[in-house]
C-alpha cells in the first residue's frame, strides 16, 4: 500500500520535471524560429517587426507525455522484474501471498506481499531475488538453512518490515551486523 500512496508524489514531480524541460525547449526555439523566417524573406522587404510571442502548449505536452511514458514504462518494467523474483521463490520452493490474494497487476499496485521459506532447505542456502519483489513486508526464513551471505541481499528490500531468522545457525556477531543493516522487525532465536 505504500507504493500506492507515493504515485501522487510520482506524478508531481513527472509533471514538474516536464513544465521544466518544455520552458527550457521551448524558450530557446523561439528566435530560432523568427531567424529562420525572416531568412526566407525576399531581401526587398524591410524586415517586419517580430510578432508578439504567444504562448504554446505544444513543448508542454510534449515533454510531458514522455515523462509520464517514462514513468509507465518504468514501472512496467519493476512489475516484470518483480513477477520473476515470484517466481523463483516459488521454484525454489518458497510460498507466496499477498493480502486479499491478489494476483499480478493488482498484487503489485495493492498487495503486500508475505514469503516464507520456512522447513525449507534452501538451494545452495541461496536465495532468490528477493529485494525485486514488489511490497515484500513479511520473510520467513525460520529454519532454512540461511547463511549470513544470504542475509546480505535481503537489506536491499526497502518494505521489508518483518523477518523470521529462528532455528538458523547464525552467530550472534552475524545477527547484530544484519540488525544494524534493517529497519525490519526480526525474530530470532538458536537452531533447535
Amino acid at each position: 500500500m505504500k507504493f500506492l500512496l507515493s504515485i501522487p508524489c510520482q506524478l508531481i514531480v513527472v509533471i514538474f520535471i516536464a513544465m521544466s524541460i518544455s520552458s527550457i525547449i521551448g524558450e530557446p526555439l523561439q528566435p530560432l524560429t523568427t531567424a529562420l523566417s525572416v531568412a526566407n524573406a525576399p531581401k526587398e522587404q524591410p524586415a517586419a517587426a517580430p510578432a508578439p510571442q504567444s504562448f504554446s502548449i505544444i513543448p508542454i505536452l510534449v515533454a510531458l507525455g514522455a515523462a509520464i511514458s517514462t514513468f509507465l514504462l518504468w514501472h512496467l518494467y519493476r512489475f516484470y522484474r518483480s513477477e520473476l523474483a515470484i517466481n523463483q521463490v516459488k521454484r525454489a520452493g518458497g510460498r507466496v501471498t499477498t493480502s486479499n490474494n491478489l494476483t499480478g497487476i493488482l498484487r503489485y499496485i495493492f498487495g503486500d506481499v508475505s514469503v516464507s521459506f520456512s522447513d525449507r532447505r534452501l538451494p545452495n542456502h541461496r536465495l532468490p531475488e528477493l529485494h525485486q519483489i514488489h511490497n515484500l513486508v513479511k520473510l520467513d526464513l525460520s529454519n532454512s538453512g540461511v547463511s549470513q551471505k544470504s542475509l546480505a541481499a535481503i537489506i536491499y528490500c526497502r518494505f521489508l518490515q518483518e523477518i523470521d531468522l529462528r532455528g538458523n545457525a547464525l552467530t550472534r556477531e552475524e545477527l547484530l551486523k544484519f540488525t544494524r543493516k534493517t529497519t525490519a522487525k526480526m525474530m530470532h532465536g538458536s537452531p533447535t
